[in-house]
């Protein structure tokens, strides 16, 4: 590919192996701070390494301060997420009772996935009750990676009732 500068500039410049240098120590990084966590998840147990550092490699960092609403009830389910720090609650509000039925997730639980596996919008609302530091995984990646998870996820939907 060939870049035009339109106007003066300043270009740095990054040979191969310094580039690949940076990229793995973050990658290095990455996978020791996901890993930790997700080996202790009962869903993860029986990964390969190789399995679970392609998981973690797909799984986007994310924080919301306390307060924030993460997902809401009806919306259209775009991603999986797992608590690495933190904890927020989901809220289901149901026409056969006046009150919601919440459910409370720490680090090192999941929510998300019921969207995802059954196709369906959000079940429950999830707001942060405290700063938490989430890892997300899009729809796309979720289906890719987890397929061989599903019958696992299916089961443990029963946890919410």
């Amino acid at each position: 590919a060939s870049v035009t500068c339109r106007e003066q500039a300043v270009l740095w410049q990054l040979d191969r192996e310094c580039f690949t240098n940076i990229v793995m120590e973050s990658v290095i990084r990455k996978r020791a701070m996901c890993g930790e966590v997700l080996r202790r998840i009962p869903l993860f147990a029986g990964l390969t390494p190789t399995a679970l550092e392609n998981i973690i490699d797909a799984l986007k960092v994310l924080s919301f301060p306390a307060g924030t609403t993460i997902i809401q009830q009806g919306d259209i389910g775009d991603a999986f997420f797992f608590v690495y720090e933190g904890e927020v609650v989901a809220s289901r509000v149901s026409p056969e009772s006046p009150e919601p039925s919440t459910f409370a997730h720490q680090a090192g639980d999941y929510f998300g996935e019921l969207a995802l596996l059954r196709n369906e919008p959000r079940a429950a609302t999830v707001v942060a009750t405290t700063d938490v530091k989430l890892f997300m995984m899009d729809s796309a990646t979720f289906k890719r990676l987890m397929g061989p998870a599903e019958q696992f996820l299916t089961e443990q939907a029963a946890r919410y009732s």
